[in-house]
């Protein structure tokens, strides 16, 4: 991957020492026979479909919609908040403003952030693998499968209500996988020597290993490798390796300067640094391993909020080009009208009277979107100009 590239990751996730690291894992896993990625030829390639992934499932969400109104024309008056009824075209009643700060908040942020995390974690399910098999834990002859390279069978309703896994409808399946090949009665068996789940958040390893027996419990229903279905009987899964991979808890800096700019004065943010720390393997059990990563959870949430920042102004290129949204955009290019008109949103929205928890999270998402990310995620309250003053 040229030097470029990786500014170009730069620019969508607004750190370079983070891009540096996903052009680099990304390069080592191209560089891998073992390995298999989804369809790609270079690092920008493998970054782009992660984030096309992304982007797709916001798209299609249900919810996706009102974010893209939200965009194109705001919300209600406050005046008639209490009344407004919304006509599902438009304006945002309070209700559609509540939902969509959930969606934003819980659902985009969140989305962005796996891919992340699932791209960094690579490096590291490779590094683990090498020693799994310098210890014979698994075959020396392996391969390691990842993200949209897995399909799984769906879990559906069945008429006594409970759930059950389909034979027909497939969905992305776990994070990871290690397997080997194998010939009997003349077809090609898959063994699953370890299934790898990836977190983008802190969580505690009981529940990842719930999560990992689950992708276990499917997984011997069938499945689906780079786009090649195998049967039921063509599936081992003898006693497979749990991997739990999780973020460290390093902060990012809260550190600010606010300098003359002319008439106004100008808030300098610290630049984003590389991982302070290395990635720590621990062995749980004798079938269960806990990765923590070099790159915590907040760089993480950090870069996922720039990726919906780039998000928000794709919409905004979107909405702000026809002559009907010309009055809103004011003359500013569709990029800076999309960023500015979810800004506008959140601040109003403060002002409607919301539940406590959506009230917390609007002014979390305004804080952040108007002070950055640092000043953003530390401050209960809505931050003003004045509180950066010297």
């Amino acid at each position: 991957m040229s030097r470029s590239s990786a500014y170009q990751i730069a620019e969508i996730i607004g750190s370079l020492p983070l891009a540096k690291a996903i052009e680099k894992v990304i390069l080592v896993a191209l560089g891998n026979s073992k390995v298999h990625l989804v369809s790609g030829k270079k690092a920008w390639d493998i970054f782009r479909y992660s984030l096309d992934a992304a982007i797709r499932d916001i798209n299609e969400h249900p919810r996706g919609q009102l974010f893209k109104r939200l965009i194109a024309y705001g919300l209600c008056d406050i005046e008639e908040s209490d009344t407004f009824v919304s006509n599902g075209k438009d304006k945002l009643s309070p209700e559609e403003c509540a939902d969509c700060i959930r969606f934003i908040f819980f659902h985009m942020v969140n989305r962005f952030k796996g891919e992340l995390a699932e791209l960094l974690s690579i490096g590291n399910c490779i590094s683990l693998a090498e020693k799994l098999a310098c210890e014979n834990c698994i075959p020396q002859i392996y391969e390691l499968y990842f993200g949209d390279t897995i399909r799984e069978p769906c879990r559906i309703a069945a008429s006594d209500q409970s759930l059950r896994l389909s034979n027909n409808r497939w969905a992305k399946g776990a994070d990871g996988l290690i397997i080997s090949r194998s010939r009997e009665l003349d077809q090609e068996v898959i063994n699953i020597h370890a299934v790898i789940e990836m977190k983008s958040m802190v969580i505690s390893n009981n529940r990842i290993m719930q999560q990992i027996d689950r992708h276990i419990e499917r997984l011997q229903r069938g499945i689906e490798l780079g786009g090649v279905f195998y049967k039921d009987s063509q599936i081992q899964v003898p006693d497979p390796i749990k991997i739990a991979i999780e973020p460290s808890t390093w902060r990012v800096s809260r550190k600010w300067k606010s300098v003359p700019d002319g008439q106004i004065r100008r808030l300098l943010l610290p630049a984003p640094i590389t991982s302070p720390i290395k990635a720590r393997y621990n062995q749980l059990h004798s079938d269960q391993w806990c990765i923590t990563t070099s790159w915590s959870q907040e760089a993480l949430e950090q870069a996922a909020y720039e990726m919906t920042f780039h998000y928000m102004a794709q919409v905004g290129e979107q909405v702000f080009t026809g002559e009907t949204f010309q009055a809103r955009s004011e003359g500013m290019t569709p990029l800076k009208a999309g960023y500015n008109a979810i800004k506008d949103a959140l601040y109003y929205m403060l002002l409607f009277k919301m539940k406590p928890r959506i009230y917390r999270i609007a002014t979390k998402l305004y804080n952040v979107y108007c002070f950055g990310y640092a000043n953003g995620a530390s401050s209960p309250e809505m931050l003003w100009p004045d509180d950066f003053s010297e």
